[in-house]
């Protein structure tokens, strides 16, 4: 199985997103708000995540640093809603 982030060999260069490892991670996240509900989230039923357009300045985003952490790539210009039982990403229509 090809790690998040890295194009299946073979594949034509089409890029995969490990599923193993995307559960998993997800499942930590699912985990850390549930269990840190009322202390760490406002006791929120939904969370949402934005992710800027590329910029020179905002180099070191954590939205970032959770969309290569938990999909193996970055989603600029996406907003990912956590919510208990969905995750609806919305993006934009070009291609990086």
């Amino acid at each position: 199985m090809a790690e998040n982030g890295k194009a299946k060999s073979g594949s034509g260069g089409a890029y995969t997103i490990n599923l193993e490892i995307f559960s998993k991670r997800l499942k930590v996240f699912y985990d850390h708000w549930n269990g840190n509900k009322s202390d760490l989230w406002a006791s929120s039923d939904a969370i949402a995540i934005a992710t800027p357009p590329p910029s020179e300045d905002l180099r070191y985003l954590k939205s970032t640093a959770l969309d290569v952490w938990l999909l193996g790539y970055e989603f600029p210009e996406t907003i990912i809603v956590f919510m208990q039982k969905q995750i609806h990403f919305l993006c934009s229509q070009k291609k990086m």
